[in-house]
């Protein structure tokens, strides 16, 4: 591999990752385009075309001027959020004069460094499954490109000192010096033994990668700082302040992003998958409000309606049919949580302290006692009451504010009046046909009207569209007006409204409910994905408790005070109405990512291994995750206090030392290797060997520094020493600063030998090669290995016999 041309490829990989996790994080990939046009263009302008290279008194003038620009849009703000967003551009601008420098080692090491630091910034913005896949591919991406860095700089320094042997030969001709080599192979085919152990030290390099990532993601503190992820943000009073506004757009695109990921199982400790026999709709919240504001209705929620008295904990109600609803929403500052209706609590507790009802909005949110909000991924189950066909309900009981009265002009004036408000001159077409329908009942059967309205939509052959292009909008009507009687054709919000503002004209109380539909079945886990595009209205009208039939009383459904039962007046068949179904590997991996990795916090609620529900003691708790999760997070607390730290020395020298001996013993008893201690060694230098013997796999430099007073290893290995011995009796003698390989070389180039030059030149490397494998490369030789270089040993020996006596 010629290192020179690939080390740019390798830099431009890990640059690449970096930017490319930076932009994510950020929600701007300029970084990311910036980071590839400036590598690729340097080096192809400056290192193969050689056109031009920014001497350095240039570049750090250029360097100090984008620092002070950029440090000057985001200094004198006091936006924490912006300087890291400045400092993240910051980090490429400069990578970027770097790589328009003369190549060096120390420039490449800086570039690197550079790397690592936008990989910290995006890493505060990014903790999702995409940015945790990007994070683990950038460490085994940067791993190789230090080790083809090293290579690069060793071929410098190699390059450096020649360079320096061919001045010294032209000033002084008669001095002989030998060119410095790098420790190559003379085999131009890579040993498959060799070939193996590369493998092998790359998927150990890979996994380390990735636990190291796991590990980073889990074991970092997440109460409230920005790199921890989840931040706490002050709650607002209803949780949800959208709107629906009925206004035009050309072309209404569908947005894949997930929202939350839905699971159902019927009860008990198998946990069976429950398959709904219809669409689920997760309904978030009541829009009650009618506004007009020109010729455009829009539907609000009544924020000034809302107290604190009207949130209150959830109410357990009777039932025997029912299954298990389990949420995980993405993370979001909203607490407002979507649920089929009616949810119950899966325990007294669990309500008490995590869940609220809040009647003016028809809504559950996360309990508000704290008044802030984590805002992380979040895992909540509800018991969900299902009918005998196992379908969700399509109704539930009506509760007054003090649940004590019927929704009835006599009884609750101010809420029925609310709920009916409507303007019939803005709506002269919708409010006839909604007459017409009515009188068509004639027991004035209020059940009965609202599904005959609900039906009207798909008869009168209404359609749903999303694109707008081509409608032609009368601006002198309303929109809903123009939509009934016009054009026909919108999305579910244009369905919903007409179908709400129907039923109002006829004194139904009704309300829009925004809230989501359906969702894609994820096959890998079993649960759906619900996405943005499966965002949905519909209508809650609310029938009298003389309207509710037996069957919904019996299920349920309908209680003494009346039922709000669900409409949709969207046609089905124009829309996705079955669910979809879905093979996608990429969701159930970021559910694993989501659950395993980020969702393993204090907020989710999520455990693999609890010890409250497996009463795991003593050595058992090594496999709670809680509880090396609070063993950590109790060490970086005591860390922080004067002195802290002296009571964890012996407890690490004790670690330290347990995992050497674990290290000797398993390299002994996996490899089988022979101890390579020195013949005569006693004493202390023996002790000394031997610890550099198990400190080899770990740390090599620290092993190489407590071995240096033993020798290079080269005695160590018997065949080797009998090498040394033969070439110093016949007048080469290895010197200290010479490699194993520079001493080969030499020997192999001194034109002493004659004719007889390459066959001690093909000995002295095939020795060398085999020590190297067993001195570097912790490997046995076979027997028949063994017994070539044996041969090759007493071949060199009697070739230098007769060579050196000529």
């Amino acid at each position: 591999m010629n290192v020179e041309r690939a080390l740019p490829f390798f830099i431009l990989a890990t640059v690449s990752i970096s930017a490319l996790l930076l932009g994510m994080g950020q929600g701007d990939f300029e970084p990311f385009f910036v980071a590839i046009l400036g590598v690729g263009a340097s080096t192809i302008l400056v290192d193969w075309l050689k056109w031009f290279q920014l001497p350095n008194w240039m570049a750090n003038i250029l360097a100090i001027l984008v620092t002070v620009l950029t440090v000057s849009n985001f200094y004198f703000t006091n936006d924490s959020v912006r300087h890291l967003l400045g400092v993240g551009k910051l980090l490429v601008y400069l990578e970027t004069i770097l790589m328009f420098q003369k190549k060096s080692a120390r420039v490449y090491w800086q570039v690197l460094v550079l790397s690592l630091l936008q990989i910290v910034v995006g890493a505060v913005f990014n903790l999702g499954f995409e940015g945790g896949v990007l994070f683990i591919l950038y460490m085994m991406v940067a791993g190789l490109t230090m080790m083809v860095l090293h290579l690069y700089q060793d071929r410098q320094v190699v390059n450096l000192q020649n360079e320096s042997v061919v001045n010294d030969a032209q000033v002084q001709p008669g001095k002989k010096q030998l060119p410095a080599v790098l420790v190559m192979s003379t085999n131009p085919v890579m040993p498959r033994g060799a070939l193996r152990r590369m493998m092998t030290a790359f998927l150990m390099f890979a996994s380390g990668a990735l636990i190291f990532s796991i590990l980073l993601f889990y074991f970092l503190p997440r109460e409230n700082s920005s790199w921890a992820g989840p931040q706490e943000v002050p709650m607002t009073t209803t949780g949800f302040d959208d709107k629906v506004s009925l206004e035009h757009s050309d072309l209404i695109m569908l947005s894949t992003k997930l929202q939350m990921n839905v699971r159902y199982w019927n009860p008990g400790e198998e946990r069976e998958p429950f398959i709904p026999a219809g669409e689920p709709y997760l309904r978030g919240m009541a829009l009650s409000n009618l506004r007009v504001e020109g010729n455009r209705t829009q539907w609000i929620a009544p924020p000034y309606q809302i107290f604190n008295s009207d949130f209150r904990p959830l109410v357990s109600r009777s039932g025997t049919d029912w299954v298990v609803q389990e949420i995980v929403l993405e993370p979001s500052e909203d607490p407002l949580l979507y649920s089929v209706m009616p949810p119950r609590f899966m325990n007294q507790e669990e309500s008490l302290t995590e869940f609220e009802w809040c009647w003016p909005l028809g809504a559950v949110t996360r309990q508000r006692s704290s008044e802030k909000l984590t805002v992380s991924h979040f895992r909540y189950q509800f018991k969900i009451p299902i009918l005998r066909s196992g379908e969700f309900y399509s109704a539930y009981p009506y509760t007054s504010r003090d649940g004590l009265i019927p929704l009835t002009p006599e009884r609750d004036p101010g809420n029925f009046n609310w709920l009916t408000y409507l303007d019939p001159e803005r709506y002269p077409t919708l409010v006839e046909v909604a007459g017409e329908l009515a009188d068509e009942v004639s027991d004035g059967n209020h059940q009965v009207i609202a599904k005959r309205m609900e039906s009207y939509f798909e008869n009168a052959q209404y359609t749903y569209t999303l694109d707008f292009r081509d409608v032609e909008r009368d601006e002198s009507l309303d929109t809903v007006e123009d939509f009934f009687a016009n054009y026909r054709k919108g999305h579910c919000e244009y369905f919903a409204s007409a179908l709400a503002l129907m039923l109002r004209s006829q004194g139904i109380p009704s309300r829009m409910v925004v809230g989501y539909r359906g969702g894609d079945i994820n096959g890998f886990g079993g649960h759906l994905d619900v996405e943005a595009k499966h965002a949905h209205a519909w209508v809650e009208a609310y029938i009298r408790p003389e309207d509710c039939s037996d069957a919904m009383i019996r299920s349920g459904q309908a209680g003494q005070y009346g039922a709000w039962l669900r409409l949709d007046a969207t046609p089905p068949s124009d829309l996705e109405t079955e669910l979809t179904s879905t093979d996608e590997a990429l969701d159930f991996a970021k559910s694993l990512w989501r659950d395993y990795v980020l969702g393993l916090q204090a907020d989710t609620q999520s455990r693999v291994l609890s010890s409250k529900q497996l009463n795991l003691s003593g050595a058992l708790k090594l496999l709670d995750l809680e509880w090396w999760q609070s063993t950590f997070s109790r060490m970086q607390r005591d860390l922080q206090e004067p002195n802290a730290w002296r009571r964890y020395v012996i407890p690490v020298v004790i670690l330290i030392i347990f995992a050497l001996g674990l290290s000797f013993y398993f390299r002994q008893r996996i490899f089988g290797q022979k101890s390579l201690m020195t013949e005569g060694a006693t004493g202390f230098p023996a002790i000394r060997q031997r610890l550099s013997r198990v400190l080899r796999s770990v740390s090599p430099r620290l092993s190489r520094w407590i071995d240096v007073d033993l020798g290079d290893g080269a005695e160590q290995v018997p065949f080797y020493r009998q090498m040394l011995q033969d070439l110093e009796r016949a007048g080469f003698r290895k010197l200290p600063q010479q490699t194993a390989r520079e001493f080969a070389t030499s020997v192999a180039t001194a034109g002493v030998f004659n004719g007889a030059a390459q066959r001690v030149g093909t000995l002295t490397n095939a020795i060398t090669d085999s020590y190297y494998l067993v001195r570097f490369g912790s490997d046995q030789l076979s027997q028949q290995q063994t017994e070539a270089i044996e041969t090759a040993v007493n071949d060199l020996k009697e070739l230098l016999k007769q060579t050196t006596s000529l």
